[in-house]
């Protein structure tokens, strides 16, 4: 399942991934999230200031080793606090909103952001 996931998102075929804080460290490390600083409108960034998460993307050399990490990044959004979360699928005690890193559809994108953060 984790690989059919990963090679969907590599693919394009997810836009959004809501996940379990506790996985959404890894991941993000990965670089599969986009810089939310960069993706979001800038009156919705401040908007959900306080909610936006970082993480800092990890470098590998060829033996697996960690290289480098990068300066944090805000990549997640803490759903904790939303109803429509709780509504349709509150499956996650932390769960966290992100953008996929080759995000296909920005517009639709943005409108489930505004949704299940109630922030227009």
């Amino acid at each position: 399942m984790s690989m059919a996931f990963t090679t969907r998102l590599a693919a394009g075929a997810i836009d959004l991934v809501i996940c379990p804080r506790s996985d959404f460290t890894e991941q993000a490390e990965h670089g599969m999230f986009r810089d939310l600083s960069e993706f979001l409108p800038a009156d919705m960034y401040e908007k959900l200031s306080d909610r936006l998460l970082s993480a800092s993307l990890v470098e590998y050399d060829e033996a697996g080793e960690i290289v480098s990490h990068s300066e944090p990044v805000m990549l997640g959004i803490d759903l904790s606090g939303s109803d429509i979360y709780k509504e349709y699928g509150s499956l996650a005690e932390q769960p966290v909103l992100c953008v996929a890193g080759n995000i296909q559809n920005t517009e639709n994108a943005l409108q489930v952001i505004s949704r299940f953060t109630g922030i227009e």
